[in-house]
């Protein structure tokens, strides 16, 4: 296959020599290509090319289906996830609930933008965690509770270490005295 593109491209280039011997006015190949294309990108204007990009954006927002995905309930505009229930514009989630605009996470309930994290919590913005509750902008941490910007971090409370037995003992309380953002008391 590779020796018949090799053939292709050489027969493609004889041809554009001849083309361009025939047509003197032109000085390399380019140029004709250039000067043969109609209705092509190199002919639209700016605003032309603003107009159908916005309108390929609003065919795309209108598109609700939830291609490959499978076994998902009440989800919109998902791509590739599995069980999952209530989520918009995620793809590659596995049994999440009420999450949006995730990449391939698993189990995690009303996460907003997060991506390659584990039974999270009510999260925004977090990255390769898990067990994060109410956290945000969180990269690479576990079990985080009320945490913001932490990065390689473990068993912390509102940006602050716990050993683990301390942790487990404070959010235990914590989870019966505070509820998720965005869950009503």
């Amino acid at each position: 296959m590779p020796l018949q593109r090799h053939l292709a491209s050489e027969h493609v280039e004889a041809i554009a020599d001849v083309a361009c011997r025939l047509y003197s006015p032109y000085t390399s190949w380019w140029e004709l290509v250039k000067t043969t294309m109609t209705a092509s990108l190199l002919d639209l204007e700016i605003a032309d090319f603003e107009l159908r990009f916005d309108q390929l954006l609003k065919d795309a927002r209108r598109d609700a289906t939830n291609r490959s995905s499978h076994g998902c309930s009440d989800c919109r505009a998902c791509r590739r996830c599995m069980f999952c229930t209530g989520c918009a514009h995620c793809s590659r989630c596995n049994y999440c609930v009420a999450c949006e605009d995730c990449s391939q996470c698993t189990r995690c309930e009303r996460c907003s933008a997060c991506h390659d994290c584990a039974f999270c919590v009510a999260s925004e913005r977090c990255i390769g965690s898990a067990f994060l509750f109410n956290c945000v902008d969180c990269v690479d941490s576990i079990y985080c509770f009320g945490c913001v910007g932490l990065e390689k971090k473990e068993f912390h409370i509102l940006n602050r270490p716990y050993n683990r037995s301390t942790y487990f003992e404070l959010v235990r309380k914590l989870q019966h005295t505070t509820s998720p953002k965005g869950a009503s008391r």
